[in-house]
């Protein structure tokens, strides 16, 4: 089952939750948000996205922006991964993956950003190119990085 809603963004972005029926796994994909410039109703829907019939599995979500940066590109339609932390957190998903890196975010930065995210909560990390992600207990997700996920393939 494919669900979504739309997403604060200059040129618009909607948020994807793949349910699958059989198992009870959840992924909910959101690839372009500006979670600060979210209204109370855009918030709702997406925590509602991410929570209905049960928490997801798995967020992945737009972290493109550190902290100090959320301020001074308002308006350019990213997340920080501590907004996407706070997100997890309250849908209660099992995992999340912050993705969306920056591209100009050295690798020392983001291992940093890694370490931070992991420090703040086990079950969050920043996604890596070529990670299969295995969805067969919702309460249990399992990743697998696979050898080409080396620090520096961090996703852009």
């Amino acid at each position: 089952q494919l669900r979504g809603v739309p997403l604060p963004h200059p040129g618009g972005c909607t948020a994807w939750r793949v349910d699958e029926p059989a198992t009870g796994a959840a992924l909910v994909f959101a690839t372009d948000v500006e979670w600060a410039a979210a209204g109370p109703r855009a918030r709702e829907r997406f925590l509602h996205l991410c929570r209905t019939p049960h928490p997801a599995s798995v967020l992945l979500m737009d972290g493109h922006l550190t902290a100090d940066q959320v301020v001074e590109r308002a308006g350019w339609g990213h997340s920080s991964a501590a907004q996407c932390l706070q997100v997890a957190r309250a849908a209660g998903v099992g995992r999340l993956l912050v993705t969306h890196h920056a591209p100009e975010h050295t690798d020392p930065l983001l291992a940093a950003a890694d370490r931070d995210l992991q420090q703040a909560w086990a079950s969050a990390a920043l996604a890596r190119q070529a990670t299969l992600i295995d969805l067969p207990d919702p309460a249990q997700p399992s990743l697998h990085p696979q050898p080409s996920a080396a620090p520096g393939d961090l996703e852009p």
